[in-house]
């Protein structure tokens, strides 16, 4: 029996690389019972996602598709099939979310769109994670990460100044998405509590990304022009990433206050460093450039975590730059149960991602591996449906799960 505050909720999981899939898999930290929906036939992408463990580029071995799914149960069912169609609807009556991230067109065309479910249960939660939404000229349009980075208009405020658009390297509209979903999920839920009925939720990623600049969109709508600030800050000086000593290897540093610049300054000076007082926000930041060049000599002739060191314990905000293998050997990170360790049963023991949110005492867990494709098919037919051997050999003969 799960625990956690979803214990007891059934959601069916259709998502498809990261927003969907990604929603679903904060419910399945907070104890829903998930249950993937795929098909042999056509293979989630993020299973051909890499990096693969040991290197391997295999389904069963995409890191990515490893920590999206954690803790879910996967089906193969062959949703172009008529007896597949059924099952799905069977599988809705005694259900209480659905989550989908494809285009508008693609599950009310295979008679799965949220009419259809709410005809089988009135009940059920459908939520939408479409890149442009349901409606208007861009809603037909086939969304991946890196489109709605571009889209929405990120990609043109990050850089700097005299760059095109930028790539921002990871697709931000999928988990902004799914966080987003599942805060929909839980309202509509807590809705159906007094009304006893569902809702659909239809959410747009690319509006999603918006909300993660209201500064620019705030002085674009006024009719101001919009500054790429690289890596600086409106508030802070100095700010910004510093070369250190070593191989690639940079420091995070901000600066919030004055007091905390008089901290800098004095380490600054004490290493021989020639730097003017520039007691306020204003004198620094008109002379960043300066400022920045006396930052930069005294970081350079040392590690990140030297100036890391040196910076906390005088107050001031620092910290190495990661990459993913710094990260996982992070000390803060493994103190906070950030990476959390589980079994899968094709790749054996590594580590996922620990959870988004922490409620209570183990309220939210990472509840097990990812799933082996349609590793709990069988399953789950029996103990939702009632679906004995006999049958479900007949239904793998029809390619009703495929």
């Amino acid at each position: 029996m799960s625990s956690g505050p979803l214990a007891g909720l059934r959601v069916l999981d259709f998502g498809w690389t990261w927003a969907g899939p990604y929603c679903g898999m904060i419910l399945t930290d907070m104890g829903a019972d998930v249950v993937k929906i795929e098909t042999s036939q056509r293979l989630d992408m993020l299973r051909l996602s890499g990096a693969f463990a040991d290197g391997i580029r295999d389904h069963e071995r995409s890191g990515w598709y490893a920590a999206t799914n954690r803790g879910k149960r996967s089906i193969t069912v062959n949703l172009k099939h008529r007896e597949g169609r059924a099952l799905v609807l069977e599988l809705v009556r005694v259900s209480d979310v659905a989550i989908e991230n494809f285009s508008p067109r693609v599950l009310p065309g295979l008679g799965l769109g949220y009419d259809d479910l709410a005809s089988v249960n009135p009940g059920v939660v459908y939520l939408s994670l479409s890149g442009y939404g349901a409606t208007g000229p861009e809603s037909a349009y086939v969304a991946y990460g890196d489109h709605l980075g571009y889209a929405s208009g990120l990609a043109s405020v990050i850089g700097h100044p005299d760059d095109g658009p930028t790539p921002i390297n990871t697709f931000y509209g999928d988990p902004v998405g799914g966080m987003y979903g599942a805060l929909a999920i839980l309202a509509a839920l807590e809705e159906r509590e007094h009304t006893g009925r569902g809702r659909h939720l239809e959410y747009a990623q690319v509006e999603g990304l918006l909300t993660t600049m209201p500064g620019p969109i705030v002085t674009r709508s006024g009719g101001g022009a919009v500054e790429r600030l690289v890596d600086k800050s409106p508030t802070m000086a100095p700010h910004g990433f510093y070369r250190c000593a070593g191989d690639d290897a940079w420091v995070a540093i901000a600066v919030e206050d004055d007091d905390r610049w008089g901290a800098l300054r004095t380490l600054l000076r004490d290493a021989g460093e020639a730097v003017a007082d520039l007691d306020t926000f204003t004198e620094r930041k008109s002379d960043e450039a300066a400022l920045d060049a006396a930052v930069s000599a005294w970081t350079a002739q040392r590690s990140p975590w030297q100036v890391t060191d040196a910076c906390q314990r005088h107050g001031i905000a620092a910290y190495p730059l990661m990459n993913s293998e710094r990260l996982a050997r992070d000390t803060h990170l493994h103190e906070r149960d950030w990476l959390r360790w589980v079994t899968h049963p094709v790749t054996g023991p590594g580590p996922v991602p620990g959870v988004m949110f922490r409620i209570g005492d183990g309220g939210s867990q990472v509840r097990g591996p990812a799933p082996v494709m349609g590793q709990h098919t069988q399953e789950v037919l029996h103990e939702l449906l009632g679906i004995g051997p006999d049958r479900y050999a007949e239904l793998v003969a029809s390619e009703a799960l495929l």
